[in-house]
């Protein structure tokens, strides 16, 4: 049987699911076994997409690298996919059938997960967390369900892989109390967890380390300790940030 080191990455959108699969360049039990060991870099092997999933008929995308020998495929219709679950279990088959990898080799599964409330690190998905999220559903009723469809079929089709879930609301976990919190009542928004949790966190915290890895290349020390960070896509956001921290967050027209 081949070595069980690959690694998904989901990211359920409302619409859609996307998708990487990569091949840890170091067995994955040795690095169990030295967590505190240098980081090793993974190779990515594919990427696949599948967008209007709530709009039939869904497309399919598949994109191998050069490293993995099958087709390509583009913006295919297709009428078995009608939701997040039948999405991710048609990737699974044309995994298996045009690039021959067997699903059994994937170990690990790291879902994009929108709101995860006060949690301030990523979490191995278990009944209790599972649950734990599908109860912030109404703060992210978008995205959550759809990740939460897509971990439910994670779990059924790969039980030997760990779900683990990444946080957008994660990276603002360190706002300060006159940021987060509304002008309400405070006993309705502690009872309600209404506050301002922030978003597109995954997306600052890659660029807030990829911006300090450049520039500890080019200056030592760090030549700048704050940085107002933007996200300009379909809904727009910004954040300033004093040594890895966030300070403010402004999301769209809601702050």
């Amino acid at each position: 049987m081949a070595d069980r080191n690959l690694i998904l990455s989901l990211n359920a959108g409302s619409s859609s699911l996307k998708i990487c699969l990569y091949k840890a360049t170091r067995h994955i039990e040795l690095q169990q076994q030295q967590p505190h060991a240098a980081r090793e870099p993974v190779e990515l092997l594919l990427t696949s997409s599948i967008s209007n999933i709530s709009a039939p008929p869904a497309t399919f995308s598949f994109n191998p690298t050069t490293a993995i020998d099958a087709p390509h495929a583009k913006d295919e219709p297709q009428k078995s996919i009608t939701d997040h679950a039948s999405a991710f279990a048609h990737f699974l088959d044309h995994l298996q059938s045009q690039a021959s990898i067997d699903r059994a080799r994937i170990v690990y599964i790291c879902h994009r997960v929108v709101h995860g409330g006060d949690y301030t690190e990523p979490i191995e998905i278990t009944d209790e967390s599972y649950h734990h999220i599908e109860n912030l559903s109404d703060l992210a009723p978008l995205h959550n369900g759809a990740a939460l469809s897509v971990i439910k079929a994670c779990i059924e089709a790969l039980p030997e892989a760990k779900s683990i879930a990444y946080f957008d609301t994660t990276f603002h976990t360190s706002l300060p109390l006159h940021v987060s919190n509304y002008a309400i009542n405070p006993d309705i928004a502690k009872k309600r967890g209404l506050k301002k949790y922030g978003f597109h966190g995954l997306s600052y915290a890659f660029i807030l380390r990829a911006v300090s890895e450049y520039l500890q290349k080019v200056s030592t020390p760090l030549p700048f300790k704050s940085f107002l960070l933007a996200f300009v896509f379909s809904k727009t956001s910004g954040a300033s940030c004093e040594r890895h921290t966030n300070l403010f967050f402004i999301f769209s027209l809601t702050d």
